[in-house]
Formats: C-alpha cells, sequence, structure tokens
C-alpha cells in the first residue's frame, strides 16, 4: 500500500506539472510550506529544475535564512501549491521570494477550489495554473455515478456565494453555510486525502485512487483512458453536444456563474431573445427595456451612443433589468491593451463593470485583455458576479476574422471557462462545450441585408442552422410601431426553434 500511495503522490505530481506548466522557463521550483514540499521535490527530482525551500520563519541557528537554495537576484521561480482557496499561502511565498530578489510570476497547483484564489493572485500579479477546478472534479464524479447533478449544482451555488480574500473574510456572505443544507464534506465525500479545508476549517483530503494515469518507460506522463481531468472541459463536453441539451441541462456544465444564469433565465422565461437597444437617450433606453422586458433574456446596450445617460438612467435601468429577469449586455467590444481596458471597464463617465452582467470583448489583443478586465473586476468593492463575450464572427460582410482567428478566440474561450461565457458568433460548429452561450447578431424576420453591409438570418435559420442560443434583434423590433408586440413575435419564434432544435435531436 505505501509503495502504491508513493507512485500515485509521483505521477501525480509529475502530471501536473507536465499539463500546466506548458514550458514555462524557469530557474528554480518552490513549494509552498509544507504539505506541497513532496510535491514540489518530485517535480524538481523529474525535471532536474533545482528547488528552493521556503521556511516559515527564520531558524535561529543553521543558515538563519528564509529561502534556502542557491540562486541568483532575477532568476525565475515557479510556485508550487497542492490546493488553493484564497491563496493566501502562495501570496506569503510569493512575498519571501520576491524578498530575496526572485521573479515569481507563475504558480501551478493541482486542485484550484474555484473561491477567489484564482482572481487574489492575479491582483497581485501572478497567475496561477491548475491542473483540475472542483467544479470539474465534480462533474467526474457525477459522471461516475459517485454523486448526482442536485449536489454538483448545490456545490457551484456554494461556490458562487463563498469567495474568499486573501485574510480568509468572505466577499458576498460574511459567513456563507452552503446552499440547501450542503456543506463541502458531505457533498464531496470522494475527496480525502489532500489538503482542502472548508469554510470551517474541516479537513476534506483527495483520493488519489479516483486520478490514474500511467508513465512510460522514459517518464513522460500520459492520461490514462480512464482519466478525464485534462481533457474534461473540451473532449468530454464536446462530445455531449451542446445542440443536443436543453438549456437547463447545459447550465449543469457551464462553469461560468453568469452562463449558468443567462440559461436559467432562458429556460424560465421561455426565450432566447436578445434585443438591442440602438437609441441615442435615456428615456428611449428606459422605455425600451420596459416595453420588452417581459419578452428578452438579455438587453444590449450601447452607451456611447447615448447622448444623455446619466446615473439615475442606469440605476432605473438595473431595477428593470431585476423587474423582468433579464441580464445587460454591454456591447463595448473591448479590445486595447489589459491595463487600458481594465480602465474602461471600471472608470470613465459609465463605469461599465458596476452595472452590465456582461460586455463582449475582442481578442485580437490577446489574453492581456481578459485579464485587465478580470484585475479591474477585482477591485470593485462589493465584489460582483460578471461574465464575457468573446467576438469570434461579427454579421457585417467582408469581416476580417480569419479561420485561424476564430480558432484562436475559441481557445482563449476555453482557458478563461470562469469568466467567459459564450462567443460572438455565426456558425454552429464553432462552439463545442455546451457551457459556451452562442450569441448571435444579425436576425430579422425579413432576411435581407441593410446597406452597411449588415447581413441578417431568419429567427429559424439562426437557431437551427447557425446554432444561435440567444438571437440579436435590433431594428426588427426598436424599428416596429410596437416594440412589445414585436418583441413577444420574435420570443415565440425563436423559442419555437429551439424546441424543434432538440426535439430532432433526441
Amino acid at each position: 500500500m505505501h509503495n502504491l500511495r508513493t507512485l500515485q503522490t509521483e505521477e501525480l505530481s509529475l502530471l501536473l506539472w507536465e499539463f500546466s506548466h506548458e514550458g514555462e522557463d524557469c530557474d528554480h521550483l518552490c513549494g509552498v510550506p509544507y504539505t506541497a514540499l513532496p510535491i514540489a521535490t518530485l517535480i524538481s527530482v523529474h525535471t532536474r529544475i533545482p528547488m528552493l525551500i521556503r521556511r516559515k520563519e527564520i531558524k535561529k541557528y543553521g543558515t538563519k535564512k528564509l529561502i534556502e537554495g542557491k540562486f541568483s537576484r532575477g532568476d525565475k521561480c515557479v510556485i508550487i501549491e497542492d490546493v488553493v482557496t484564497s491563496g493566501s499561502s502562495i501570496l506569503e511565498t510569493l512575498k519571501d521570494l520576491q524578498g530575496e530578489g526572485l521573479d515569481v510570476t507563475t504558480a501551478v497547483v493541482i486542485v484550484d477550489r474555484e473561491q477567489g484564489g484564482r482572481q487574489n493572485l492575479l491582483q497581485n500579479g501572478l497567475k496561477m495554473k491548475s491542473l483540475v477546478t472542483l467544479t470539474q472534479i465534480m462533474h467526474i464524479l457525477c459522471k461516475a455515478g459517485k454523486v448526482d447533478i442536485a449536489t454538483v449544482d448545490s456545490v457551484e451555488r456554494y461556490l458562487a456565494v463563498s469567495q474568499i480574500r486573501p485574510d480568509g473574510t468572505f466577499i458576498n456572505n460574511p459567513e456563507p453555510r452552503g446552499i440547501g443544507k450542503v456543506e463541502l464534506e458531505e457533498v464531496n465525500p470522494h475527496l480525502r486525502g489532500g489538503r482542502v479545508e472548508n469554510h470551517l476549517g474541516k479537513k476534506t483530503p483527495v483520493n488519489r485512487t479516483e486520478i490514474r494515469t500511467s508513465i512510460s518507460p522514459s517518464s513522460a506522463v500520459k492520461l490514462n483512458t480512464t482519466s478525464m481531468l485534462a481533457n474534461y472541459a473540451t473532449e468530454a463536453e464536446a462530445k455531449v453536444g451542446r445542440l443536443k441539451l436543453s438549456f437547463s441541462e447545459r447550465a449543469q456544465l457551464s462553469h461560468c456563474p453568469m452562463s449558468k444564469q443567462l440559461f436559467h433565465i432562458m429556460s424560465e422565461k421561455k426565450t432566447l431573445l436578445c434585443v438591442a437597444a440602438d437609441v441615442t437617450t435615456g428615456s428611449e433606453v428606459l422605455a425600451l427595456a420596459e416595453q420588452v422586458g417581459p419578452y428578452i433574456c438579455v438587453l444590449k446596450t450601447h452607451v456611447d451612443i447615448v447622448d444623455d445617460l446619466t446615473d439615475d438612467d442606469i440605476a432605473a435601468l438595473t431595477a428593470l433589468a431585476e423587474k423582468h429577469n433579464f441580464l445587460i449586455l454591454e456591447d463595448r467590444k473591448f479590445a486595447d491593451i489589459g491595463h487600458v481596458a481594465g480602465l474602461q471597464y471600471t472608470q470613465g463617465p459609465h463605469h461599465i463593470a458596476t452595472w452590465a452582467n456582461l460586455v463582449t470583448v475582442h481578442a485580437l489583443s490577446g489574453e492581456g485583455v481578459l485579464k485587465g478586465l478580470m484585475l479591474g473586476l477585482g477591485a470593485l468593492s462589493p465584489a460582483v458576479n460578471r461574465g464575457f463575450f468573446l467576438v469570434a464572427e461579427m454579421s457585417s460582410q467582408d469581416h476580417l476574422m480569419s479561420p485561424e482567428y476564430v480558432s484562436a478566440t475559441v481557445k482563449m474561450a476555453q482557458k478563461y471557462p470562469h469568466m467567459v461565457a459564450g462567443l460572438v458568433c455565426q456558425s454552429s460548429n464553432i462552439i463545442s462545450a455546451p457551457g459556451l452561450i452562442q450569441l448571435t447578431p444579425g436576425v430579422k424576420i425579413s432576411d435581407n441585408a441593410d446597406s452597411l453591409g449588415q447581413c441578417y438570418n431568419s429567427p429559424e435559420h439562426a437557431v437551427l442552422t447557425c446554432g444561435a442560443d440567444v438571437a440579436v434583434v435590433g431594428r426588427g423590433v426598436v424599428c416596429s410601431d410596437n416594440p412589445a408586440l414585436a418583441a413577444l413575435e420574435y420570443s415565440k419564434k425563436l423559442w419555437s426553434a429551439y424546441q424543434r432544435r432538440i426535439a430532432t435531436a433526441k
């Protein structure tokens, strides 16, 4: 038994490095004391990357150093950890390493508990790469028949309201007690053996027998065919087929809180309709929201075309969104470098991050734009749940988004599943993961084009052929004599097409 556990620990350590570090260029490794030290040691032996040891306190004898090992100022070091909740232990290690002049930008961990650690580290300039998340573990256990889908949903809702600051205080709730009287230890008895602490300080360890790998004679780590960890978010989900599933089913497979909420709204209100509020006064925005609110799942705004939008207008709009149960999507299409995008999101005349549930983002400037937006969000108080739609395609003629660009955008979305709610696109074959939402603009009952190159699809074509989950209608509603009746008609047509889609699949 001892030999078996030793082998499993070695396999898990090497699996972590193989699938998380992504060729990370570093001079040293440092395990967070003390549970991660064996993991860092095994990786160091295997990769021949020197390991540093951080003491929790300076001894009065011996070298009397806080960081043990041979290193030079400016050397790059990667932090290794087993489980991350708030990230406080990693931040303590980061502080001591930086105090010795080491360059530390990355932490590699086995399990991300998804309770704020990733965001807390990012705010301190440290990116975190995890082998697996708690949500992924729960879905794996569900697929294996170890827990039911209700338990998975309870854990996900618990995580959503249990985000923790580095000092241990809760962001959303001073002392959350679980959802539906379900605590992490109760719903996840299969996590045994590692250091996972819930909010009561109880231990919830990891059953290593649930994670299986095989090591070739050359010691290259590969996933065993029975393991779902490394390809969970792509291959396993893709096999489900998003177009075959109902919105309520897909909500269970989503990692982004905002996409989950949107899926539930669509199911409850039986609508796929997003109305584009392309009007130029605050009063027009509010009047339109009141008229179409009962029939939409999303209201798409363009605040930069509204001449007189005030803080009172924004407050009234958010009240209408709550009254009629829809989300607000500000179609800002952020595209600048991360620092500027973060400021555009949180500052300026409208402070978009404080009221827009969702925003659109171009991928052309790279991952930095998402990191900048997330950093901006992390600085808000109180904390809020938000989501991003990455623009993969546009509905205009002769747009410049090549297949290569679309593919890169999809990869970016897959890398940030907890913040990216979906993609803006026109084709059903772009999104495979059922947890992502396809938002398709350019929908109109009369499917023609305008003089500026805007192309239109009918509601039926958008849903059945293009694969739309949310269909954006602008002038078809806004310019009608009765926007409420027009919105109702579009909502019925889109829902009918969606029902045909999932009925055909079944």
